[in-house]
């Protein structure tokens, strides 16, 4: 119901190759792919609904289509650890692959859910990311271990008067080498009204160097067990963003 806000999302969406998008709430699950419809040159997987409560969220990965998505699924959350399951795909470029795992933590539970969610490895080639709700009162940043923290505690992921690092990108020490830098993208290009339209949360991203990635082995996961869903090919530099 909103075209200028939707034409400011596809714009921001088509400066990534892999996107980890959050926080869709639409029960009819008909907007999204709509609004993918307006993204010819991607393709999408999306997760099923979930939460504990009524109040359900979708997950999604957007990726350019020359990106081979190997598979994606939502982690089965045998002990109930986690308000939303994270969402984990594989994707191969050059013959390179790696895992993302995505989250939307429940911020009075989050530094449970983050202790959790770093201990869901599949592969030596990881990215755990999206909106961790990882500082403020929710979260003691001085537990920001194991594993490569990208964003730095003294970024503001936030686009309200807050100033926090809520939004995060940690990766494996084996991909940690192909890390070319990050971006927080503070949508300076809009005023703060219409930021907020957009979202809550700024894009974080980082650069990947695909050619430094090393060949992936697999992890034998140390919390519970995953259960397959779905779907599938590049560039030698890639970009990583979670936007909520």
């Amino acid at each position: 119901n909103k075209p200028d806000v939707r034409k400011a999302i596809i714009d921001e969406l088509k400066d990534y190759d892999i996107i980890a998008f959050q926080e869709i709430r639409d029960s009819s699950q008909s907007y999204f792919p709509k609004l993918m419809e307006e993204l010819p040159a991607y393709d999408y997987v999306v997760s099923a609904r979930l939460g504990r409560t009524s109040s359900k969220e979708q997950y999604a990965f957007i990726y350019r289509k020359e990106i081979e998505l190997v598979e994606s699924h939502v982690f089965t959350d045998s002990e109930d650890v986690f308000e939303r399951e994270p969402f984990i795909a594989t994707f191969k470029i050059d013959n390179r692959t790696f895992d993302i795992v995505q989250i939307h933590t429940k911020p009075d539970d989050a530094e449970n859910e983050i202790d959790e969610l770093l201990k869901i490895r599949t592969s030596t080639n990881q990215i755990w990311l999206g909106d961790f709700n990882a500082d403020c009162s929710y979260y003691d940043e001085t537990q920001e271990e194991p594993y490569n923290w990208i964003i730095p505690d003294s970024e503001d992921t936030t686009v309200k008067s807050t100033n926090c690092t809520y939004d995060r990108i940690v990766v494996t020490d084996e991909l940690a080498q192909a890390v070319r830098g990050y971006h927080v993208n503070k949508l300076t290009e809009y005023n703060y009204t219409f930021q907020i339209e957009i979202s809550d949360h700024y894009p974080v991203s980082i650069f990947l160097n695909v050619s430094a990635v090393g060949i992936a082995s697999n992890v034998t996961n140390t919390t519970g067990s995953t259960a397959a869903d779905n779907n599938t090919s590049t560039n030698t530099t890639n970009t990583t963003v979670s936007y909520n």
